[in-house]
C-alpha cells in the first residue's frame, strides 16, 4: 500500500522558551507567534504557576530562586529551568541584570548562600578579597590555614554559573593558592647540584606554577592586590630556602660544567625549535598542551650555562657551541672561535647554518629531511617590560608556539626538540635589592655581574661559562642588583639554571610521516607528490590549513600508489592567492605546506 508519510515536528522546548523570554535584553513582550505564545502561556500557568501576560517581569526571577531551595518549597520544575540556565548562561544575556532586580536587598548573613543571587556571590567575593589581603605580613602557618580555610568555604562557588560568567575570580584562584598553600609546605632539598635540580624537576616546578595560575586568575586591581598579598607569605620564604639551597650545592662542589659546551644536536629529521626563557613550569605546560593536541611529548631537562642570560646561554645549547669561545673582551658576550668577532645575531646564524641547519624564519617550514633550526616567542621581552602580568601573557605564548611546532610537524618534520636558554624567578611587588658598587663591575645585569679583576664581593662569584677566567658575581638568594624588579633572571636558582628540553613528535605510531615532496601548479591544476606513510591520506588545498570547510579543490582526493595526485582549483579569481596544500588521515592534519594558487 502506497501513502503520504509525514515527519512529526519536534516538540516545542518549552524551558527554554521560558528562558528566551525573560533572558533576552529587549525582547519582546510576545517573542512567539501568536498561536505558539498562547500556548506557551497555557503552559506556564499550569506547569509554572507563573501567568507571562499577567505576572510582573520579576516573577520569574523570584521563582528561578526556588531552585536553590531556599524556599520552603522548591519547585522541580524551576530547578529544570535553573539547571538549564546554568549549562549555557551567556546564551541568555538578560538574567543576571533580572535576577539582580530581584534578589532581596538584605541577603541572610548564615547559613547557605543562594547560588541565585548575584548579590550572594559578590558578598563571598568580597569576604575572600578581605581575608586575602590580610595574609601579607602573617606566617606562613598562619597563611596556609586561612587559604585552606577560605577554600574549604568558597570552593564550591566554582561551580555556580557566576563562576562560568567570569564573576567569581577569587573562588577560581582559590585552588592555586591552596596547591600554593600545599607544596610550599615541603622544603626543596638536596645535597648536590642534580639532587637540587631533580627535586625542583619532580615536584618543585610546581610551586611555580601554582604562583602564575592563581595570578592569571584574576585582573581587576583589587584582586590582584588581594592575591599577590597572599602569595607572598607562602611563596616568598619557599623560594628563599630554595635559591639558598641550590647556591649553596653549586658553590660548594662546582656543579655546573662551566667548559664551552657542545650544545644540542639533531639527526636529519629534526629541528630543533629555540623559545626565549621558557622556564621549566612554563615547558611542562607546554608538554600538557601539546599531549591534549595529540602529540607524543617527552620533556627532559638540563642546567643552563652561567650566567642565564641570553648571550651567554643561547650560544651554549646551540649546535653552533663548538664553534664559539669567550674572547679576550671583557662583559658577557661571546665570540666566533675562527675570526673572534663579537657574536650578535646574524653572526649567531650564519654559525648555526655553517653546522648544516637551515634557518627557518617566521612561518617558513623548511626541507623536513634535513635538519633545522627555528627560534619563536618573547616570554622574556614581555616579562621584563611588564612583571607579574607574564603570567597573563604565558597561555598566549604556549598557543602561539603549539601553533608552530603543529605546523612543522604537519609539514613532514618526523621531530621538533624544543629548547631554551635560562628561567626566571617571579616575586609579585618586587625583589629585595643587594648592593654591588658600580666600581667593582665591568657589566652588571639584574642578577648578576661581571666584576673587575680582584676586586672584593661580598656576593657569590661563579665562573663565566664561555672563560672560567672570568669572575660572574651573582645576586644572593632571591635579591636582586636594581630595585623594584619583580621578574628578573641572571642568578643561581632553580628557576633560573634548569630548564626543560622537550621532544615532540606525531603520534603516528610506526607509519613514516607523510612528506609533501613537490608541489607544482600548471594553470589552476596542481600536481602534488607525496612520500612516507601516504597510504588512506586525503589531499585538498585550503585557504585555511585546519579547517576543511575552506578548501578551493574541486575534489579532495587520495594520492596513487607512487604518491601521486592532480588537483583542480576552478575558481580563476583565486589565482594569486595564498593557500596550503593539506594531507589529512580521517580529521588529523598530516602533512601541509603553504603554496599559492596558480604558482608563484
Amino acid at each position: 500500500m502506497g501513502g503520504v508519510f509525514y515527519r512529526a515536528s519536534p516538540p516545542p522546548d518549552r524551558v527554554r522558551q521560558m528562558l528566551v523570554w525573560r533572558g533576552a535584553r529587549g525582547a519582546p513582550r510576545r517573542p512567539l507567534p501568536q498561536p505558539e505564545w498562547q500556548a506557551f502561556c497555557a503552559l506556564s500557568r499550569q506547569k509554572y504557576g507563573l501567568d507571562p501576560e499577567k505576572d510582573g517581569p520579576l516573577s520569574a526571577a523570584e521563582r528561578l530562586n526556588q531552585a536553590s531551595g531556599e524556599w520552603p518549597h522548591a519547585s522541580g520544575e524551576w530547578a529544570a529551568v535553573w539547571a538549564r540556565y546554568t549549562e549555557a548562561p551567556v546564551a541568555y544575556p538578560g538574567i543576571p541584570d533580572l535576577l539582580r532586580q530581584a534578589q532581596p536587598k538584605q541577603l541572610p548573613l548564615f547559613g547557605e548562600p543562594s547560588p541565585v543571587w548575584p548579590a550572594a556571590n559578590e558578598q563571598a567575593e568580597k569576604q575572600v578579597r578581605g581575608a586575602l589581603a590580610a595574609l601579607r605580613h602573617r606566617s606562613a602557618g598562619d597563611a596556609r590555614e586561612a587559604v585552606r580555610q577560605l577554600e574549604e568555604q568558597h570552593g564550591q562557588r566554582r561551580d555556580w554559573v557566576w563562576a562560568k560568567l567570569g564573576e567569581a575570580p577569587l573562588a577560581m584562584t582559590l585552588v592555586h593558592l591552596t596547591s600554593l598553600a600545599e607544596l610550599t609546605a615541603s622544603p626543596l632539598g638536596g645535597d648536590t647540584t642534580t639532587q637540587v635540580a631533580s627535586n625542583y624537576v619532580d615536584w618543585g616546578w610546581q610551586v611555580d606554577a601554582a604562583v602564575l595560575r592563581a595570578l592569571a586568575a584574576v585582573e581587576a586591581a583589587p584582586d590582584v592586590a588581594a592575591v599577590k598579598n597572599a602569595i607572598i607569605p607562602l611563596y616568598r620564604p619557599w623560594l628563599e630556602q630554595a635559591t639558598r639551597r641550590f647556591q649553596a650545592v653549586v658553590l660548594q662542589s662546582d656543579g655546573l660544567d662551566y667548559e664551552t659546551g657542545q650544545g644540542i644536536g639533531a639527526e636529519p629529521g629534526t629541528c630543533i625549535l629555540f623559545s626565549d626563557a621558557l622556564r621549566f613550569d612554563v615547558g611542562r605546560q607546554l608538554a600538557q598542551h601539546l599531549t591534549d593536541k595529540g602529540f607524543l611529548c617527552a620533556t627532559d631537562w638540563q642546567l643552563a650555562a652561567l650566567p642565564p642570560v641570553t648571550a651567554t646561554a643561547k650560544p651554549a645549547i646551540s649546535p653552533a657551541a663548538d664553534a664559539i669561545a669567550g674572547g679576550d673582551k671583557p662583559g658577557l658576550a661571546p665570540v666566533s672561535k675562527e675570526s673572534g668577532t663579537s657574536l650578535g645575531t646574524e653572526l649567531f646564524r650564519k654559525l648555526v647554518r655553517d653546522r648544516g641547519y637551515q634557518e627557518l624564519k617566521d612561518e617558513e617550514q623548511g626541507e623536513p629531511a634535513g635538519r633545522g633550526w627555528a627560534e619563536y616567542g618573547a616570554i622574556d621581552r614581555y616579562g621584563h617590560d611588564h612583571g607579574w602580568k607574564i603570567a597573563h601573557h604565558v597561555s598566549g605564548e604556549l598557543r602561539g608556539l603549539g601553533e608552530r611546532i603543529a605546523a612543522l610537524l604537519n609539514h613532514g618534520w618526523r621531530q621538533v626538540t624544543v629548547v631554551t636558554d635560562h628561567g626566571w624567578l617571579l616575586l609579585p611587588d618586587g625583589m629585595p635589592k643587594a648592593e654591588l658598587p658600580q666600581h667593582l663591575t665591568i657589566t652588571r645585569k639584574g642578577r648578576c655581574a661581571v666584576v673587575r679583576e680582584d676586586a672584593p664581593v661580598a656576593h657569590p662569584v661563579v665562573p663565566w661559562h664561555w672563560n672560567p677566567e672570568v669572575r660572574i658575581a651573582v645576586a644572593p638568594d632571591i635579591h636582586c642588583f636594581e630595585a623594584g624588579k619583580e621578574y628578573e633572571h641572571g642568578g643561581l636558582s632553580p628557576q633560573e639554571c634548569v630548564v626543560p628540553v622537550i621532544t615532540v613528535r606525531r603520534d603516528g605510531g610506526d607509519t613514516a610521516p607523510v612528506v609533501i615532496e613537490e608541489v607544482k601548479w600548471l594553470g589552476l591544476r596542481c600536481n602534488v607528490r607525496l612520500s612516507g606513510g601516504a597510504a588512506d591520506v586525503l589531499v585538498d588545498i585550503r585557504l585555511k590549513a585546519g579547517d576543511a570547510g575552506s578548501t578551493v579543490a574541486a575534489m579532495p582526493k587520495s594520492p596513487d600508489a607512487s604518491g601521486a595526485v592532480s588537483l583542480l582549483a576552478p575558481d580563476e579569481t583565486l589565482g594569486g592567492s595564498a593557500a596550503f596544500i593539506v594531507v589529512s588521515r580521517g580529521e588529523a592534519i598530516q602533512a601541509q605546506r603553504l603554496t599559492v594558487i596558480g604558482g608563484e
